[in-house]
């Protein structure tokens, strides 16, 4: 493993403000990880919500 490849390939992402709308900036990143085929485990964090985008928060 390269020095840099947990920052360019990681296994797990937390979303911080994942949002439900997907216009706002945590819905549109949480939307494009999900359509680009994010293979690791996504985490949105929102207190708000149970889940987003089929996502447990």
């Amino acid at each position: 493993m390269g020095a840099l490849d947990r920052l360019f390939r990681p296994r797990a992402v937390a979303l911080v403000g994942a949002s439900r709308d997907r216009y706002a900036i945590g819905g549109a990143i949480l939307h494009n990880l999900i359509r680009a085929g994010f293979r690791g485990t996504i985490y949105p964090v929102n207190p708000r919500v149970e889940q987003l985008q089929g996502l447990t928060c």
